[in-house]
């Protein structure tokens, strides 16, 4: 793709699940929205949370919600120096920005919450391992990540999903030696565990 690209026909690639364009989108417009998480994210919080995980999670919830259909109606279409997907994403991104910064002022011991899309577990499990966890606890949390490593068909998905669950940023895993890739193709590997951790819970 180049700088003529259209925004119209890369969205409904993106929507349709085409990495490219939505890897494409990722790099477009990281920079720009790396610094408005920088600008954004109170310093209390910085300390437990790196403004790429806010535009990782941003990204996610976009791509997301725009698969479901939720920005049918909005103006994507840039007009002079107007962007609106540019808009849609700093808006997203700056809301999460305050519901961390909420939840950092409150708990500015624990790791800071993105939500339900910026997390591998769902506050139950994460509040259960914020704490001393009971033997339980701790098999249940061991069989869930045993079972969605099995359903994860590429090898680096389950490393991927090691390193998250020991802590490292998104900028971490990309630079270790057994993922060597892209930001967005590591948050694109997380939207496929999250997949397989949702099923998991279904059956449940």
């Amino acid at each position: 793709m180049t700088d003529s690209w259209d925004i119209t026909e890369t969205l409904a690639r993106a929507r349709n699940g085409d990495r490219e364009a939505q890897e494409f989108l990722a790099m477009r417009y990281r920079d720009h929205l790396m610094r408005k998480a920088s600008l954004k994210l109170a310093p209390y919080v910085r300390k437990h949370l790196d403004p790429d995980d806010v535009v990782q999670s941003t990204l996610r919830t976009f791509f997301r919600r725009h698969q479901e259909g939720k920005f049918d109606n909005f103006d994507f279409n840039r007009e002079e120096q107007k962007d609106g997907l540019l808009r849609l994403l700093c808006t997203i991104l700056i809301r999460k920005c305050q519901r961390v910064s909420r939840v950092g002022r409150r708990e500015e011991e624990a790791p800071a919450l993105l939500g339900d899309d910026g997390e591998l577990f769902p506050n139950d499990i994460l509040e259960g391992i914020s704490k001393e966890p009971s033997p339980k606890e701790v098999a249940e949390l061991e069989e869930l990540v045993r079972v969605v490593s099995e359903r994860l068909i590429h090898p680096r998905d389950r490393k991927i999903l090691e390193l998250r669950i020991a802590g490292y940023s998104i900028r971490e895993i990309c630079e270790h030696e057994e993922v060597k890739c892209s930001e967005s193709m590591v948050f694109i590997a997380l939207r496929r565990i999250k997949e397989q951790m949702r099923r998991y819970f279904e059956t449940k």
